[in-house]
């Protein structure tokens, strides 16, 4: 047991004031490096405060899982020094008790991102990342006014479930670096960490701030009243998976459609488990959830960050519909979830609808969904064809029609593509080569932005009919 040591009662009042219970119990779960910094911040917090250190430095969740479901009873909560340790943990077992993880956040991206350029000289511009979405990345540069800077960065998309990731992220950075692709690695992983240090590989760790962990109590606390509230209002989720129509190419293929469907299945009952919600599944991509109004509404952040949608962009063969029903009893949760549900589908799908008292909400969309719908669903069959003809993904088919959904134009520069694409100007220009030579990229025009620049080729894009 690690016991916060006493400081100033007042001090530590004025600092952890209206945020736990005197005495409380954490188990504390993640890598031991991160756990010591945690206990120490929790020590300036409330030093009353009891944490319990549940040790996960490997992908061998057996102990941590095993001690988890034996002692979780005898605490308060667990807190998780981070949200890869979280999901690994939430994806094996239900919780019983309030769980909630340490983010990282901005503030600490720009002091790595400081640190690598004043102190160790490297290029803040060129990073492999972990632990950070590539569009959180990019609406941050913009916000800061660095959205048009040349930036080169390395965003890791492996599967965290998988049973060697952290060697596949140890190798993915270094491979990085020395292909000097990125000239610093940025994670939130302390082994992956310490291994790159090991291989004299240069890397910062996004550690957590003392912030982040009165944060962190602060929804911890919330999930506890959430739980003992009375009254709280039953919810019900329609959730239902969007398929292509019927002239779609893909519908052919069953076996690619299924794994998607898997897909989709994983990511609803890892969703239901936050929201600490029963699961009914009717049939293949069709789900039924209940919960409360308040567990709901506090871990999507009032329903403006409803992961099921967000996490659909990825997705191939459709997308989700979903309906979310309040109500003071399940039957009438569950009828209002249904009339979301038609609204949702009615509307083109990839959308939830909330259904109160008979009144619609305003459509809930994923954060970064494309201003239009394709007529035949995501993927027809002449996305398929020009993925085939110009033998590259389709995935980056879909991407590039995105891109231009997004931004309303058909017709850029490869240094414009390659920033919205998110790869190297080398790597764009590789692609666009492939899809000149077969037609899909014409050029429309040459673009000079400054007097002395040498033209920059527009190119125009069209995946819209068969060639």
């Amino acid at each position: 047991m690690v016991r916060a040591t006493k400081l100033d009662r007042r001090e530590a009042r004025k600092e952890g004031a209206g945020i736990l219970k005197s005495g409380m119990k954490i188990g504390i779960a993640g890598h031991s490096r991160t756990i010591r910094i945690v206990c120490a911040m929790l020590q300036k917090i409330d030093p009353s405060i009891e944490a319990f250190p549940i040790i996960m430095e490997s992908m061998d969740l057996t102990p941590a899982i095993a001690h988890i479901k034996d002692n979780e009873d005898h605490y308060d909560g667990m807190l998780f020094t981070g949200p890869i340790p979280y999901d690994l943990v939430n994806a094996a077992i239900f919780s019983h008790k309030p769980w909630v993880f340490v983010a990282r956040g901005r503030e600490q991206l720009a002091g790595a991102m400081l640190r690598a350029s004043l102190i160790e000289g490297l290029d803040a511009r060129r990073l492999s990342i972990d632990s950070f979405k590539e569009e959180e990345i990019r609406s941050y540069l913009e916000e800061i006014g660095m959205g048009g800077c040349d930036h080169d960065m390395r965003f890791f998309e492996g599967d965290i479930y998988a049973r060697d990731f952290l060697d596949e992220l140890a190798a993915f950075h270094e491979q990085s670096v020395r292909a000097r692709n990125a000239s610093l690695c940025v994670t939130a992983v302390s082994a992956v960490h310490e291994e790159l240090l090991r291989r004299g590989v240069p890397c910062v760790i996004l550690d957590p701030s003392i912030d982040g962990v009165r944060s962190a109590l602060d929804r911890l606390m919330e999930k506890q009243r959430s739980r003992i509230r009375e009254g709280s209002q039953l919810v019900a989720l329609s959730i239902e998976q969007d398929l292509p129509n019927e002239y779609a190419l893909v519908r052919e293929n069953e076996y690619l459609m299924s794994l998607e469907t898997m897909k989709i299945t994983e990511e609803v009952y890892l969703f239901a488990q936050r929201i600490q919600a029963a699961v009914v599944e009717r049939e293949l991509g069709r789900f039924l959830l209940f919960t409360t109004r308040n567990l709901l509404e506090f871990e999507t952040e009032g329903l403006e960050r409803l992961s099921l949608l967000t996490a659909r962009k990825d997705l191939r063969f459709g997308t989700l519909s979903v309906g979310i029903g309040y109500g003071e009893t399940a039957r009438e949760a569950k009828y209002n979830a249904s009339l979301g549900l038609l609204r949702a589908r009615k509307g083109g799908g990839n959308q939830a609808f909330k259904v109160e008292n008979g009144v619609y909400s305003e459509p809930i969309r994923p954060a970064s969904q494309p201003d239009k719908e394709y007529a035949a669903g995501l993927i027809d069959g002449a996305f398929q064809k020009a993925a085939d003809t110009a033998g590259i993904s389709l995935n980056s088919i879909m991407k590039l029609q995105w891109i231009m959904d997004r931004e309303n134009t058909d017709s850029f520069t490869a240094k414009d593509l390659a920033d919205l694409y998110g790869i190297s100007l080398r790597s764009m220009h590789r692609l666009l080569e492939k899809l000149e030579n077969t037609g899909y990229a014409t050029v429309a025009g040459r673009n000079i932005r400054t007097a002395k620049g040498r033209p920059s080729r527009i190119l125009r894009l069209d995946f819209s009919r068969h060639r």
